[in-house]
C-alpha cells in the first residue's frame, strides 16, 4: 500500500507551512522580538512567493521564475541603489518574451 500523500495534499502541506512561517514571523515582530525590517517588504514577499510556486510545481513553467526575478531585482536595488536595474526592465521583458516565443513547444510538428 502506498502511503504517500496525493499531489493536492502535498500542495496544501507546503502552503500551510509557508503561511505558518510568515504568520510566525509577523507575530514575533509584533511582540518585539528583533527581526530585521528587510523581512517585511514586498520585494522579499514576492521573491518568496515565486520560489514557493516553483517548489510547488517542481520548477516547471516560467511564472515562478518571472515572479522571483522581479522580486530579486527589486531586492538588489534596495541594497545597491546605484545599479538602477529598473532601466533594463522593458528591454529584458521584450527579450524574455522573444526567447519564450522561439523556444515554446507548439504541441504539433509537421
Amino acid at each position: 500500500m502506498d502511503y504517500r500523500p496525493e499531489r493536492k495534499d502535498r500542495g496544501r502541506l507546503w502552503t500551510g507551512l509557508f503561511l505558518l512561517l510568515v504568520g510566525g514571523a509577523f507575530i514575533l515582530h509584533e511582540i518585539g522580538i528583533i527581526i530585521p525590517d528587510q523581512l517585511f517588504n514586498w520585494h522579499l514577499l514576492l521573491t518568496g512567493i515565486g520560489l514557493f510556486l516553483g517548489l510547488k510545481h517542481n520548477f516547471r513553467g516560467a511564472a515562478w521564475f518571472i515572479i522571483t526575478l522581479i522580486g530579486s531585482v527589486c531586492l538588489v536595488e534596495d541594497y545597491y541603489p546605484d545599479m538602477a536595474l529598473h532601466r533594463f526592465a522593458w528591454p529584458g521583458i521584450l527579450l524574455l518574451i522573444g526567447v519564450l516565443l522561439i523556444t515554446r513547444h507548439r504541441g504539433r510538428s509537421y
